[in-house]
This record gives C-alpha cells, sequence and structure tokens, in this order.
C-alpha cells in the first residue's frame, strides 16, 4: 500500500522508485520496494534510478521526519545495471564508493544542496561520459572519477575549493581544463594519464600555490606554464610527457625543482622564463636550451629532473649552487653548460 514501511539497518525508509541498499553489516543485498508495491523484488529492473523521494520516516513508527541527508559508503558499488542516477537535492555529500565499479552508468546528476563528493564515489564507472555538478560543492574526494575514461569535463565551478589526490587519473576524454580560482593547490596525480593538451588558469593562476607530484604526468601537453605564484615543481609533474616540448616558468617563481619533474618527456627540449607581464625574458634568445630561473638557487632536490630529454645547452644563473644526482642523465643531445649573470 501506498504507506508500505520497509527497515534497513535499523532506519525506517518510505521510498517512491524500486532500489537497492548494500549491507555491509550482513554482507548481503537488500532490494526495497516501492511505496506503491506489496512485495519486494528479487531483481528489481532499475536502469533508470530516481531518489528525491526517498525519506526518513523514523526508527521506532511510522511518523516522518526530515529527509535523509547522508547514504551509507558503498551504497551502489558494483550495481551494474544502473544506467542514469539523479542524485536527491537534500543528500549533503555523495558517500565514499557510492557509484564505484557501476561499470554502466552513463549519467550523473546531482542535487542542488550535494556539497561534497566522497573518495572513490565514481571510481572505475567506464560508461560514465556525463556528471552535472552543482556549484554548492566545494570539495571532491580522492579518486573520485578515477578510470572514468570517457567522462567528458572540461570546466570546474568557481566555488570548489578542494579535489582530491587522482581525481581524474586516466580520465582519457579529459583533453583540457578551466581551473577556477577557489583552486589554490593542484594535488598528487590530478589529471595524470588523462589527454589533456591545455590548461586555463584564471588571471594567470596567480591564486595556485602549488602543482603537486605527477599532477600532469603522461599528459598530452606541447608547451606547459607554471603560474608565479608556485615556490616548487612537483615530483614526476609532467615526466612521461610523449608530446612535451616546452615549458615556461617565471623569472621570480619557484625556488626549487623537484625528482623526475620532467623526466622521459623525449621532446621536451626548451624551458624559457617570463617576466612579470608573462613575456619572454631577453636573455632566453635561444630554443633547445634550459634557462634556469634567477630566482633558483639549489637543485640538489632535482633528481633525473631532465633525464631522457633533447635538451641541448644548460643555462645556469650565477646564484646556483648545486645540482640534483643524475638530473641530465641519458640527455644524449646536450653539448654545453654554462652560467650566466
Amino acid at each position: 500500500n501506498n504507506e508500505e514501511i520497509t527497515y534497513v539497518n535499523n532506519i525506517l525508509l518510505n521510498v517512491n522508485e524500486p532500489m537497492i541498499l548494500r549491507d555491509y553489516s550482513a554482507s548481503k543485498l537488500i532490494f526495497v520496494a516501492s511505496k506503491n508495491s506489496s512485495y519486494i523484488s528479487n531483481y528489481p529492473d532499475a536502469v533508470a534510478m530516481s531518489f528525491e523521494d526517498l525519506t526518513i520516516v523514523g526508527h521506532e513508527g511510522s511518523r516522518k521526519s526530515d529527509h535523509i541527508t547522508q547514504w551509507m559508503d558503498g551504497i551502489f558499488k558494483d550495481f551494474d545495471s544502473l544506467k542514469f542516477a539523479e542524485i536527491p537535492s537534500y543528500l549533503s555529500k555523495i558517500t565514499a564508493n557510492a557509484f564505484q565499479d557501476c561499470s554502466n552508468l552513463e549519467k550523473v546528476v546531482l542535487g542542488s544542496q550535494n556539497n561534497e563528493i566522497g573518495a572513490y564515489a565514481f571510481d572505475n564507472c567506464e560508461s560514465l561520459k556525463e556528471v552535472v555538478i552543482p556549484d554548492n560543492v566545494t570539495a571532491i574526494g580522492d579518486y573520485a572519477f578515477r578510470d572514468d575514461a570517457v567522462l567528458e569535463i572540461s570546466s570546474l565551478h568557481e566555488g570548489l575549493v578542494s579535489i582530491g589526490t587522482g581525481v581524474f587519473q586516466n580520465c582519457e576524454a579529459i583533453t583540457s581544463m578551466n581551473i577556477p580560482t577557489t583552486i589554490t593547490s593542484i594535488s598528487k596525480n590530478a589529471f595524470d594519464g588523462t589527454n589533456m593538451s591545455s590548461i586555463n588558469f584564471a588571471n594567470n593562476g596567480s591564486y595556485i600555490t602549488s602543482i603537486a607530484d605527477y599532477a600532469f604526468r603522461n599528459t598530452q601537453f606541447v608547451e606547459f606554464t607554471f603560474p608565479k605564484s608556485i615556490s616548487e615543481i612537483g615530483s614526476y609533474v609532467l615526466a612521461d610527457s610523449d608530446l612535451l616540448e616546452r615549458v615556461y616558468m617565471y623569472e621570480d617563481g619557484p625556488f626549487k625543482i623537484n625528482e623526475g619533474a620532467f623526466a622521459d618527456s623525449e621532446k621536451f627540449h626548451s624551458l624559457k622564463t617570463l617576466n612579470d607581464n608573462g613575456e619572454v625574458t631577453s636573455r632566453c634568445s635561444d630554443d633547445d636550451t634550459l634557462y634556469l630561473p634567477e630566482s633558483m638557487v639549489r637543485c640538489d632536490s632535482a633528481d633525473y629532473a631532465f633525464r631522457n630529454t633533447k635538451i641541448k645547452h644548460v643555462i645556469f644563473p650565477n646564484s646556483l649552487k648545486s645540482i640534483g644526482t643524475g638530473m641530465f642523465n641519458n640527455c644524449a643531445e646536450i653539448e654545453e653548460f654554462s652560467f650566466v649573470d
């Protein structure tokens, strides 16, 4: 009947569509019937689902209370029949692993009041092509969209504050990205293994304070400009990028390059510095040349930073005191090292 009540983990639920919940305590799946049905289906036909009418109706009786605000972790994990999910607006968070490994999930529409996407929430959803993310979302957790090979997303919204480790790792359909001013750091492995060839930092990225290790490894950039405001270049940040040829850094920008930063990017041949106006400085006149920023005093953390690249000339600032182990290992085309004022 229309007031049918179903217990799940001692919580009473009143639902409008057939749905599936995972009960970890009992190590089993629980199928919940709709309020218009008098039975619980063993094989619900759930190729499309809407959760707008999922509410808490009380723990001890049938009196309705407020809408639920959070699901249990992994609630729809491995739900292979699911193709579309519309998340209710009253949920504050998409919990960890919520839709992980849903291999046929194609589209997700988040509710207007959702403010957080948990870790691994949509990890390894190999058919997921579209996600509608509201402006209320301020955080996306670690590996939330990892291995979603066909996911098409090219812009992150203003108001998003943090993106977790590996958030878009191996999302091969991503080719470009706009980064809002509210994100101040690019996390480890954030875009590793994507096909990104362009990135747009508003205001020249003056708000970006760090780009972490492996952030853009194995991408499709031909050239890359580091924001002026970062203090160091993360380990392997652009390593293994087969098309990378040129990198630009501000003259008074990063003070430190870390291990393997550009290693094994076999076409990489040029690093030039920029002035405050974003123009190439006058001393950087030659191609196939590495001009380290004058602000850089030590490179002892830059082990193997330029390994196996096509640099021919290296020009160090006189302020440089040390370089890293194997910094130019297997750079077979190097012809000259020099120091200039």
